[in-house]
């Protein structure tokens, strides 16, 4: 009978890396989406306003994020963004550390970014 081998350390932060990651993206592509829908509610010539707003959105989640979200929210959960989790550091820790905080902090981003869009979409279309 063969021995199961355990799974390396790496794996979990590997996969929750990647996770992060790719689930971020896909929140970042919906974006577009609301971007265009809210965009084809609107006058031909404020097209161009509610598309840009849209880009700003972006731009000021990824500024404003750090210091008014996080520091909001995150220290009542124990979380942070802190030092980021090194290489080394995923691989000692015996699997107590499995993730990457950068790819946390741009989910997050992606996702606060995503969400206000969303709410100003909302608020534009009941005026209408």
């Amino acid at each position: 009978m063969h021995a199961i081998t355990p799974i390396p350390v790496f794996w979990p932060a590997a996969l929750d890396t990647c996770y992060f990651l790719v689930m971020g993206v896909l929140v970042m592509f919906m974006a577009p989406g609301f971007a265009m829908f809210e965009a084809g509610r609107v006058r031909a010539k404020n097209t161009s306003e509610i598309l840009n707003k849209n880009v700003a959105v972006f731009a000021i989640a990824g500024i404003m994020y750090p210091g008014a979200g996080e520091a909001s929210w995150i220290p009542i959960l124990g979380m942070g963004l802190g030092a980021e989790n090194a290489v080394g550091d995923v691989l000692s820790s015996g699997g107590d550390t499995y993730y990457f905080v950068r790819c946390d902090y741009f989910f997050l981003v992606v996702f606060v970014a995503t969400a206000m869009p969303i709410v100003s979409g909302a608020v534009h279309l009941t005026r209408n």
